[in-house]
């Protein structure tokens, strides 16, 4: 078809690479190697049929665009088209998501991608320790001062007399109680779940403090407690 068309109209063209209509404004037909190949215009419309293969391209008038998902934008006469694909391969596609700083997401063959926790995590490690619990007296039980950002989810302690259990929080030597518990004779077991996991920088402490709170009904002697921070890793 496009041949014949081109054999129809050459002598007007005189062998140019372009062809123009009657009215000499409008191509409608382009030489593509040695061969004719007319312009598609939707005849509904009137618009021309454009195949897009780069992010943006510049226009002057309407165009037609097919086989493209996604927004269409003109500005300044340039049209520029944000593509949606629903079928990305990761063999073949790229995906990037980044940041300020240059950071991006990445996604693995399987299809998974790699995520640094900050928060709560999956296993827990164990900060335990023991003290003598002096009647009346402050005693602190366990202690940590960590070298990296860490995050505590819960805490246990125990003692066979009436104690009072302070846990605390803050930076070191300013350190601030923001739960605290007791045990006794006949519950002297407590474990705290911590619903947000208790965020602890490196200029900070966290501790559990005891207090021997025995009365002159109760056991007069000193005894052992235990403490354990539990954390996230």
């Amino acid at each position: 078809m496009a041949d014949d068309f081109a054999q129809t109209i050459k002598g007007i063209a005189k062998d140019a690479d372009t062809i123009l209509s009657t009215d000499g404004l409008e191509p409608i037909a382009v030489k593509k190697g040695t061969t004719w190949v007319p312009l598609e215009v939707d005849s509904s419309t009137g618009n021309l049929s454009v195949n897009v293969t780069n992010s943006s391209i510049d226009v002057t008038g309407t165009v037609a665009v097919s086989g493209v998902t996604g927004d269409v934008a003109v500005v300044n006469g340039s049209t520029a088209f944000t593509v949606k694909d629903d079928n990305l391969d990761y063999s073949t596609d790229n995906v990037a998501i980044k940041g300020s700083t240059g950071s991006q997401l990445i996604v693995n063959s399987d299809g998974s991608i790699n995520v640094a926790a900050t928060g709560a995590g999956n296993d827990n490690t164990y900060h335990r320790n023991f003290a003598t619990l002096v009647k009346a007296t402050i005693n602190t039980v366990v202690t940590r001062v960590p070298a990296v950002t860490e995050y505590y989810k819960a805490f246990s302690v125990t003692g066979t007399g009436l104690c009072h259990w302070e846990l605390q929080v803050g930076l070191t030597g300013s350190e601030a109680t923001i739960m605290d518990v007791w045990t006794t004779p006949s519950k002297p077991f407590e474990y705290v779940d911590i619903p947000d996991a208790i965020k602890v920088l490196t200029t900070q402490t966290i501790r559990i403090r005891a207090t021997n709170s025995e009365n002159a009904a109760s056991p007069a002697s000193d005894f052992t407690g235990y403490a354990t921070l539990i954390r996230n890793t």
